[in-house]
């Protein structure tokens, strides 16, 4: 009886094993498949979406991806802020402002987006854009940073405090309000 009863639990123990690694297996390719589905956003879909007067379900198809900090997406959606092609409706109600949420964008990725998008941000702080000398100090705090995370991230906090850029917490909340449909994203000037 002992020899078959080690023998049962042996098949039951690899049963069980091969069941948990199949479920295992199907989860872990599961959640891939959900997060390339989430995240693999196509820059010419996302830029149709809006040719198309579709700035609400762009606006659906990036969030995501800018809410986690990812660059590229973060920059395309700021600079289609920051030019009035995507309009943020009711941003207002919020007391929020564009030219703050796009400056807010900007800082989020500076010194890990384009030398393009960090030379935009630098003359925009120095402009008569942004109340002075505010801005100048926050652009001296970045030009000090060097795009290091923990010192990039101190400028941002700088620049909320002095009302220069819009707290990215707020703008989250609103962009949540978006995503649940209760605000809406329209298209501005194409």
């Amino acid at each position: 009886m002992n020899g078959k009863y080690a023998l049962l639990k042996i098949l039951h123990v690899s049963a069980l094993a091969t069941v948990v690694g199949w479920y295992g297996f199907g989860t872990q390719s599961l959640a891939r498949n959900l997060e390339a589905n989430y995240s693999d956003i196509d820059e010419m879909a996302f830029k149709n979406m809006v040719i198309e007067g579709d700035c609400d379900e762009a606006f659906h198809s990036i969030w995501h991806r800018v809410a986690t900090g990812e660059v590229s997406p973060t920059e395309i959606f700021e600079v289609y802020i920051e030019n009035g092609t995507i309009v943020l409706d009711d941003l207002h109600k919020y007391d929020m402002d564009r030219n703050k949420v796009s400056l807010m964008l900007q800082m989020k990725i500076f010194g890990r987006g384009s030398r393009g998008s960090d030379d935009r941000l630098m003359h925009r702080l120095s402009s008569p854009e942004i109340a002075q000398p505010g801005g100048k100090k926050v652009r001296a705090c970045l030009a000090a940073s060097k795009g290091s995370g923990e010192a990039v991230q101190e400028c941002i906090e700088t620049a909320e405090a002095m009302g220069i850029t819009e707290d990215f917490m707020n703008f989250y909340f609103y962009a949540d309000e978006v995503m649940d449909n209760a605000a809406r994203v329209k298209c501005g000037r194409n």
